[in-house]
């Protein structure tokens, strides 16, 4: 299964899979023509960003021009997990957002951080779902056709059906490129639980 799909990413293919938070696709971030064929597959809006998921927190230098420390503390407390932080892009970043910013998260979800580990490159990833529809929490669920998907949650095979998912709900988005912290997305993780990490002070 995983031996597969990174085959199919060596390929210039999309992947599916699940995740700690719901049913994503994904390619090679490096791989052009593939971050197109995502866009293309979820009818997904140009100016909307992918998400950059990496294995480890030391490869995010290669990625971002700082790391300041109010985003170590939140990486040591929720990465791996469900808490997608936004950073300035460097500029081979290979994908970017608005003003040359990126999301960036590691998963907290089995297969793909094994993927993550195995695979030459980061992954450019989004929800596994035509634009505007619900976010799939099963493989079943998933209404676009990857090159290749992970099943679980839910299916007869892959995956045991107990894999848990989180209800539905997508990662929490945080930027912190401004001071302070800007609250993009409030999703699996709460904006109570980061201003334990985050004081008062730096999140309104």
């Amino acid at each position: 299964m995983i031996k597969k799909a990174i085959r199919v990413l060596e390929k210039g293919g999309i992947i599916g899979f699940p995740t700690d938070t719901v049913y994503g696709i994904g390619c090679d971030a490096y791989d052009k023509k593939a971050v197109e064929r995502i866009y293309e597959l979820k009818k997904r809006p140009l100016h909307k960003p992918l998400i950059l998921f990496i294995k480890d927190k030391t490869e995010l230098p290669k990625y971002v021009t700082s790391i300041p420390k109010v985003a170590l503390k939140l990486i040591d407390k929720f990465w791996p997990g469900a808490l997608t932080l936004i950073f300035k892009a460097k500029s081979n970043c290979p994908i970017k957002g608005p003003n040359s910013t990126i999301g960036i998260r590691i998963p907290g979800c089995e297969p793909i951080l094994e993927i993550l580990h195995s695979y030459k490159n980061p992954l450019a990833t989004t929800s596994a779902n035509l634009n505007g529809t619900k976010a799939p929490i099963k493989d079943l669920e998933v209404n676009i056709k990857p090159d290749f998907i992970i099943k679980g949650g839910g299916s007869d095979e892959g995956l045991p059906v107990s894999h848990s998912f989180s209800e539905g709900l997508p990662s929490t988005i945080l930027d912190i490129t401004c001071s302070p912290p800007a609250l993009l997305r409030e999703g699996k993780i709460k904006k109570s639980t980061l201003k334990s990490i985050v004081t008062e002070t730096q999140m309104p």
